[in-house]
């Protein structure tokens, strides 16, 4: 059986270095901040990255940064479950190829699922787990599109 750090190295987070190889997957990058510091991460997303505004809902603003990053900032008034930030205001999500096989996986290592595996829009599965030492990590597996409207 695969450790869990073995499966969390090989998971498809990708960062560009200028020397490494692109690897054209999705990570997930989750703040909880307060009003000051949400105002500065939104600065540094608008002005500093070339910065695509995805999604915006009473406290929450979520950017796609370049190499295909999400920035979710969670400030004041937005909604989460309660165990996302419980141990942390930030939360990394990982994209995988078989969410249900990656949750197995990691509680045959000891982390825990938090509330459970949840459906967007018939196209992404994702939930949260808690590691061991109380990480809480995101996981996410996009799914083939089902409709006519999906490949547009």
């Amino acid at each position: 059986m695969m450790p869990a750090s073995t499966l969390l190295a090989q998971t498809n987070c990708s960062f560009k270095l200028k020397k490494m190889k692109r690897i054209n997957k999705v990570c997930r990058i989750s703040i909880k901040t307060d009003i000051t510091d949400g105002s500065m991460l939104k600065l540094l997303a608008s002005k500093e990255f070339e910065e695509t505004k995805i999604l915006v809902e009473p406290g929450l603003t979520a950017y796609v940064l370049p190499e295909e990053v999400v920035l979710e900032l969670y400030g004041p008034g937005s909604c989460y479950p309660d165990y996302l930030f419980k141990t942390s205001n930030t939360v990394i999500g990982f994209k995988v190829q078989n969410l249900e096989d990656t949750v197995s996986i990691l509680e045959n290592e000891g982390a825990t699922l938090l509330g459970r595996i949840e459906s967007v829009c018939d196209n992404l599965l994702y939930c949260h787990m808690q590691l061991s030492n109380e990480i809480v990590i995101g996981l996410f597996q996009d799914l083939p599109p089902t409709g006519p409207h999906d490949n547009l």
